[in-house]
C-alpha cells in the first residue's frame, strides 16, 4: 500500500501531540520506503522528535536534507543543546545560520549570549552582543547575570552588569534587582542593598535575607530605620524571620520602640516562636521579669505548642522573680504529673537541653517521671538527656 506524505505527516503529528517522539521517528523512517525525498515539514517533525529524545547530534545531521531552514526548525535543537550544556555546538549553529540570514528570536539570542558567557566570560559576551547586533534589554542583561552566576564568575562581575544596565536604561528592573541581591550581599555592598530594597519591588523572603545579612554584619543602624520602609511596603508579613529587625531596633532605639514594632508586626501576621522568644529575652536582659511572664501567658493562649527556648526563658524569669512555686504549678499542669521539683526545673532551663520543642523533651520523653528523670552530678553539671527524637 502506497501511503502519501500528508498521511505520514498526520501520523507523526499525532505521535508528537501524544508525547510519543519514538513512534514519530519510527514513522519518519518508514516513510522513506515510500517517499524518496521527504518534505521539509516531515524533516522538521523528525528533528523535533529527535530533540525530545535528546539526540541533538542526529537532529543536526537532518538539517542538510532541508533546502530552507527556518528558526522554527532550529528551536528544538538549540534548546536541547542548552539543556545538556553543549555551548560550543550551540554557538556554532547560531553563528552558521545567522550568517545565512536567519533572524533569531529574543529567546534564542539569549541562549547564544548564555553560551558565550559560559565558555568565554562576560567581556566576550559583550563583544558578541555588539557584533551580532542583539538588542539590549532586561532579558539580555538577566541572561548575562544568571550565566555569570552559573559559571561561578566573581560576584563583582554580576554587580558590574547590574550597574551597566542602570547606567544605560536609568530605570528599575525588579528581575535584575532580585538577581543581583546575592552578589551584593556577598560583597557587603550595604548601600546597594538598601537602594534595592527601597525601590519597592522585592518580596518578603528577599527582605528577610537582607535583614539577616545586615544583622550578622552588625549593621544595626542600617536595619532599624528600614523597619518603617518595610511597613510602608507591606511586606513585613512575608519576611521569614523578624528577629534581626527586632534585635536591631532594640540595640538602636531601646525596649519600648522594639515592643511597639513587635505589637505592630503581631497585628499583620502571627509571629513565630523565635520572634516571641527574642522579645521575651530582651525584657529578661532589661530585668523586667514581670513582662517576660506576661508575654509567656499571651503566647500560651495563641500557640498550640511552645518551643523549648520560650519555656526556658519564662521559667528562668519566674525563678528570678521569686516565683518558683508558680513555675512548678505551671509545669505540673502542662505535664500532667506532680513529679516536678525546683531542681528538675533548674536542670531543664540549663544549657544541656537543646531539643526544639518542650513537649518532645518533657512529655514524650517523660523527663519529670522518676524512671527517666536525671539529676545533676557534682562532676557532671550538664547531664546528657535522651537523644531520641520525637515528632511534634
Amino acid at each position: 500500500m502506497n501511503i502519501d506524505e500528508p498521511l505520514w505527516l498526520i501520523m507523526m503529528s499525532m505521535n508528537l501531540e501524544h508525547g510519543d517522539p519514538a513512534s514519530a521517528l519510527h514513522n519518519f523512517k518508514e516513510s522513506r520506503n515510500f517517499i524518496e525525498i521527504p518534505g521539509e515539514k516531515m524533516v522538521s517533525m523528525a528533528i523535533t522528535a529527535l530533540c525530545k529524545m535528546n539526540k541533538a547530534k542526529r537532529a543536526i545531521s537532518l538539517l542538510s536534507d532541508m533546502k530552507t531552514v527556518s528558526e522554527f526548525d532550529l528551536d528544538p535543537i538549540l534548546e536541547n543543546l542548552a539543556k545538556f550544556r553543549k555551548w560550543e555546538q550551540l554557538l556554532q549553529i547560531f553563528q552558521e545560520f545567522s550568517e545565512k540570514g536567519i533572524s533569531f528570536s529574543t529567546w534564542n539570542c539569549n541562549l547564544a549570549v548564555k553560551a558565550v558567557v559560559m565558555t568565554s566570560g562576560i567581556n566576550a559576551a559583550r563583544n558578541f552582543i555588539e557584533i551580532s547586533k542583539i538588542p539590549l534589554d532586561d532579558d539580555v542583561y538577566d541572561t548575562m547575570m544568571k550565566s555569570a552566576y552559573l559559571s561561578k564568575r566573581k560576584p563583582r562581575k554580576i554587580l558590574e552588569i547590574f550597574e551597566e544596565f542602570q547606567r544605560n536604561f536609568k530605570r528599575v528592573s525588579p528581575v535584575l534587582s532580585a538577581r543581583v541581591i546575592h552578589a551584593v550581599l556577598k560583597l557587603k555592598k550595604w548601600d546597594v542593598v538598601v537602594d534595592i530594597l527601597k525601590q519597592g519591588q522585592m518580596d518578603g523572603p528577599i527582605w528577610g535575607a537582607c535583614m539577616s545579612a545586615l544583622h550578622r554584619d552588625g549593621r544595626y543602624e542600617v536595619v532599624a530605620p528600614l523597619y518603617d520602609e518595610a511597613m510602608a511596603q507591606g511586606i513585613v508579613g512575608g519576611m521569614q524571620t523578624k528577629v534581626p529587625m527586632l534585635d536591631s531596633i532594640f540595640r538602636m532605639e531601646g525596649i519600648q520602640a522594639t515592643r511597639s514594632a513587635f505589637d505592630e508586626m503581631s497585628k499583620i501576621s502571627e509571629l513565630d516562636d523565635d520572634s516571641w522568644n527574642a522579645m521575651m529575652s530582651m525584657y529578661a536582659n532589661a530585668g523586667d521579669t514581670a513582662e517576660v511572664i506576661r508575654l509567656f501567658e499571651m503566647r500560651r493562649k495563641t500557640a498550640k505548642k511552645i518551643s523549648m527556648p520560650i519555656w526556658k526563658t519564662s521559667l528562668a524569669a519566674m525563678i528570678k522573680d521569686g516565683r518558683p512555686d508558680e513555675a512548678i504549678q505551671i509545669l505540673q499542669n502542662e505535664t500532667g504529673t506532680t513529679d516536678v521539683t525546683l531542681d528538675a526545673i533548674q536542670i531543664l532551663i540549663g544549657p544541656a537541653t537543646k531539643t526544639r520543642h518542650f513537649h518532645s523533651h518533657c512529655i514524650a520523653d517523660g523527663f519529670f517521671h522518676g524512671e527517666k528523670r536525671q539529676t545533676a552530678h557534682p562532676r557532671n553539671p550538664k547531664p546528657e538527656f535522651s537523644k531520641q527524637k520525637f515528632s511534634t
